[in-house]
């Protein structure tokens, strides 16, 4: 038995040898900008303008930062991962499966480009998506000047996170914060004050032909409008409801 391990052991570091090569290499990263295109930043552009997303979740900090190292970094390192494995059984095996998920995620991204310029839901977009991706995979592997290019767009894997992260609507999430003497202070405070905003509720609907509060339809407003301020002008800043 020890025998056979030993012989074994050699056979298995000489499957492993392609991790030290060039050419794997190049291919995990061209996995991480090629992910970043077609994956993570139409996420971040979608989640980017509504951070309502993460507020209606109750989301902390931690939690945004956990998805977008997870969009940018650990999904597209499972996929490296996943050519590894792959390229134990050989290097036309690894290739294999880099090449599909490279036509995959070529795929992708066109086929949100297309949906952009054109009619959206046409069928054929699918099988112009998907030529192109298989294009755009063998010219990937193939073409070294287009491996260089998407070598350079490697730059992508950081710039896509800071983007959302700094530079828009959900970095106010991330920078607010609540002082533990602020909430000490809120919750010492003698006066409660309570401001009540009804949604989809036109006010013209409450009030009669004084502008007040109609206490025969609605006597409950009324009574809330005789103990309370009411701001007759006052609306939202948004014209739906996220």
């Amino acid at each position: 038995m020890t025998s056979l391990g030993v012989i074994g052991r050699p056979k298995m570091l000489r499957r492993l040898q392609f991790v030290t090569t060039r050419d794997f290499w190049i291919d995990s990263l061209h996995l991480f900008p090629l992910c970043g295109f077609a994956v993570a930043q139409p996420i971040y552009d979608l989640l980017g303008q509504y951070p309502e997303f993460f507020v209606v979740r109750g989301s902390q900090a931690a939690d945004i930062i956990l998805l977008v190292l997870t969009l940018s970094f650990l999904f597209p390192l499972s996929l490296v991962l996943v050519e590894l494995a792959a390229g134990l059984f050989g290097r036309l095996a690894r290739k294999g499966i880099h090449a599909a998920i490279v036509a995959a995620f070529v795929t992708i991204f066109a086929l949100i480009i297309l949906k952009t310029l054109m009619e959206p839901y046409a069928y054929w977009m699918l099988a112009f998506s998907a030529c192109i991706g298989f294009l755009g995979s063998w010219s990937i592997i193939k073409f070294r000047p287009m491996r260089k290019f998407v070598t350079i767009l490697s730059l992508s894997v950081v710039v896509f996170p800071v983007f959302i992260l700094y530079f828009t609507p959900v970095s106010m999430l991330l920078l607010q914060e609540i002082s533990s003497a602020e909430i000490s202070k809120t919750k010492n405070s003698k006066n409660s004050i309570f401001i009540i905003i009804f949604d989809e509720l036109p006010l013209s609907s409450l009030m009669d032909r004084n502008y007040l509060i109609d206490n025969i339809r609605y006597p409950h407003f009324a009574e809330l409008a005789e103990t309370s301020y009411w701001f007759r002008n006052g609306t939202s800043n948004g014209s739906y409801t996220t």
